[in-house]
């Protein structure tokens, strides 16, 4: 199936495009440290609230002292995660700055203001961070249906699971699988797209380096086959089959979701349900069968649309595999190579608990998998608002104050151990990716 695409310059004629197509569908822990998102190509550049604009001048009313101090406690957190300290060092790391900068400071500085603000532990320093636009990492539980059964083995009797082959991830520690009607045994925490997304855009470089394929766009606009030579990832024929996500002068059929079961209406469904008026059609769900209003909506092309990469590796960081860790992690495509291999470009979206899920079951790494494919899909489908760099221009191309950053998952990377556990996730959940590479 292909996305329906219109040609804004001309739109007696619908030029067939291969393109993605989209398929499928506070819990307080007290021991715990909250995990705050850090993925910033420039940590000390995201010090505004989320709701303000980046486009604006930075106010000139702001409270100066207040930047000095999230400033500080930025670059005390880099010192923390490049030295690996504890928590308890990190609040050694809190006093010995304060301690620095209160020495260096001059008379017209107010001491009792800038002590008031400075964050005691690392829990204030989370809120600090918090006001400041940077979020936490989503908590969920996550249940693989088992059944525990006791095995007898020359006299000795142990423990074993048998696992149905359902499973569910949930939101709450009280909530239970709808399966088997108990609760998540399994934590997964998740950073998502949105936030990574608003701290990409806020920083000038990083939307520079985001941007290199709209600088190289004759390689693969307006082209039916790829360039010849082949440097980067634009240059090649996938990349020429997508060029209608980039091009604001193409627009497309968006998909939708079933109200019912989440399943997702491919634009070429809604194109073949009637409608009325008003643009309102009437859509039966394939999945689930039931009926239901929805309205056909369209998108634009855009140079600042994102074609992620997404990547699984498992590693064993002690010499046994009862200990092992694997972690699911994105890149952009957009960037060059040079940039987008760069380590402080990987971004981790998830640690997955090795020890803890079951080797045998072709449906382990659905529940991880399904909140990055439905960050995915929603950025697809609706887009993530995002602020964006005061005066910082694209050629050819005119964003709005917070223009909406649609993405779509390119393709999906791995050694062959790993492609091999993920091969049956990527083709069941939300998303089908079309490129195992």
């Amino acid at each position: 199936m292909e996305p329906t695409i219109i040609d804004i310059e001309d739109e007696e004629t619908d030029p067939e495009q291969p393109g993605i197509i989209i398929h499928g569908e506070d819990q307080d822990v007290v021991s715990e440290p909250e995990v705050i998102d850090m993925d910033s190509p420039d940590r000390n550049a995201h010090s505004s609230t989320p709701d303000s604009s980046c486009r604006r001048k930075e106010d000139e009313n702001g409270n100066p002292l207040r930047k000095i101090v999230v400033k500080a406690v930025l670059d005390a957190m880099n010192i923390m995660e490049g030295s690996g300290a504890s928590i308890k060092t990190f609040q050694d790391i809190l006093d010995y700055g304060k301690t620095m900068l209160f020495t260096s400071i001059g008379d017209d500085i107010d001491v009792d203001i800038l002590s008031a603000l400075w964050p005691k532990n690392w829990n204030a320093a989370q809120l600090l961070l918090k006001e400041e636009g940077f979020s936490d990492a989503k908590e969920y539980y996550i249940c693989i249906c088992r059944e525990a059964k006791e095995i007898t083995k020359d006299e000795k009797t142990s423990m074993k699971y048998h696992y149905n082959r359902m499973w569910s991830i949930m939101e709450s520690q009280d909530e239970l699988c709808p399966h088997c009607g108990k609760k998540g045994y399994i934590k997964y925490y998740y950073l998502g797209l949105h936030s990574k997304a608003k701290n990409w855009f806020q920083n000038e470089a990083m939307c520079k380096q985001m941007l290199s394929h709209w600088e190289e766009r004759e390689h693969w606009l307006g082209r039916t086959s790829s360039w010849p030579v082949k440097k980067e990832i634009w240059d090649g024929q996938r990349w020429v089959n997508l060029q209608w996500f980039w091009d604001p002068n193409q627009t497309w059929i968006l998909p939708t979701r079933c109200v019912n079961c989440k399943a997702i209406i491919s634009a070429e469904i809604l194109l073949g349900c009637p409608k009325d008026d008003s643009n309102i059609c009437e859509v039966s769900c394939p999945e689930c069968f039931e009926t239901f209003p929805t309205e056909i909506r369209t998108a634009s092309g855009s140079p600042l649309n994102l074609a992620l990469i997404g990547h699984w590796d498992a590693w064993q960081p002690f010499t046994t595999r009862l200990r092992s860790c694997g972690s699911i992690e994105i890149s952009i495509a957009n960037m060059y190579k040079k940039d987008r291999s760069h380590v402080k470009e990987v971004y981790v979206v998830g640690f997955v608990p090795c020890t803890t899920i079951p080797d045998d079951v072709p449906e382990t790494f659905h529940p991880f998998l399904e909140p990055l494919m439905n960050d995915v899909t929603t950025g697809f489908i609706d887009g993530f608002q995002v602020p964006y760099p005061f005066d910082f221009t694209i050629s050819h191309f005119e964003p709005g104050e917070t223009p909406t950053v649609r993405f779509l998952l390119l393709c999906w990377t791995a050694d062959h151990p790993g492609q091999c556990e993920f091969e049956s996730s990527l083709t069941k959940v939300n998303v089908v990716v079309e490129d195992v590479k």
